[in-house]
Parts: structure tokens; sequence; C-alpha cells
């Protein structure tokens, strides 16, 4: 943690080599947190760019008595809130271009274990597995950027594994 917030101020001092720093130990976080808001790999690669591009361009407004993965995580997550809302306005992607989005996150995820989650999870699920379990974000963060109590995230945490485990094995996934 000592080590990022030295990066971040860093970075605010110009040291642009500080970014390579904070952008590889936060990477699988803020990914796995754009992947649970975008529900497609390819829109949640670009949210992540798009986040460590603010990153940059908002470096002076960071507090050095936060949290840095917090502060970086606000970012992505409001990223993605935006994006949705802009989504919304537009017209919904044709069937060719859904499947070819399925497919490229088959391709991405050989397990299918993610795809399964985005698939039968409600979306408020999805979004904390994937922000824990392959975000490595731990609940309370998870908790703080939901905006729900830790306990209530832990519960509905363990229901949402509890429902993979289920599909997983009546699928004989495991």
């Amino acid at each position: 943690m000592q080590m990022l917030q030295d990066e971040m101020r860093n970075l605010r001092q110009g040291k642009l080599s500080a970014l390579e720093t904070i952008y590889l130990e936060t990477k699988d976080a803020v990914f796995s947190l754009c992947l649970s808001y975008m529900r497609n790999y390819l829109l949640a690669e670009d949210m992540m760019q798009d986040t460590y591009i603010n990153v940059r361009k908002y470096i002076a407004h960071y507090r050095e008595d936060s949290n840095p993965k917090g502060w970086i995580n606000t970012i992505a997550k409001n990223l993605c809130l935006n994006e949705l809302k802009r989504r919304k306005r537009e017209q919904p992607l044709s069937e060719d271009m859904q499947i070819a989005s399925n497919y490229t996150l088959k391709a991405k995820d050989e397990s299918g274990v993610i795809q399964l989650a985005l698939t039968i999870l409600k979306q408020s699920e999805a979004k904390i597995v994937m922000m824990h379990a392959v975000g490595d974000i731990p609940l309370k963060e998870v908790a703080e950027l939901v905006k729900k109590p830790y306990a209530t995230v832990r519960w509905q945490y363990r229901n949402a594994l509890d429902k993979l485990k289920k599909e997983m094995e009546k699928r004989e996934l495991i």
C-alpha cells in the first residue's frame, strides 16, 4: 500500500514511469470491476484503459491520505456507469455484434466460469463476485464501492457462490 502511495506521489510530480507500476498493481482489480459493470470483455478493457487515462489526467485531485486503490476503483466505477448511461440512450448492439462479443469473452475465459457468472447471476451479485473473486478486492472495499453494508455484501457473495456452484454441478462442470 505504501509503495502505491509513493507511486501516486511520483505520478503527481510528473514521473510518468510511476503510472506503469500503478497499472501493474491495480489492473486485475480494475478490470474485474469494469467487467462486472459492462458484462462484456472488450468494453471492460476499454473502460480499464480509460480509467488509467483518467488517473493520469486527474492525479492532481488525488488526496494523499486516501486509499489509492479505492480512488482508482472509484474512477473505474464512474466511467462504467457513465458509459452504461450513454449506451442506454443508444440502440442496442446488433445480434451479430453481441455474438462476436460473447465469443471474445469465451475465448479469453477458457473455463467459462466468468461467462457463467455473468449469465446466471443478478448484476449486483455478479459485480460483487467479479470484484472480490476475480479482482481480488477485499469485501470491505467492495461494500464501499457498491454502497452497501459489509454484512450484506458478504451474504450476497456467499449466496452468489452457492448459485454458481449449483449451476456448475447441474452442468457437470465440477
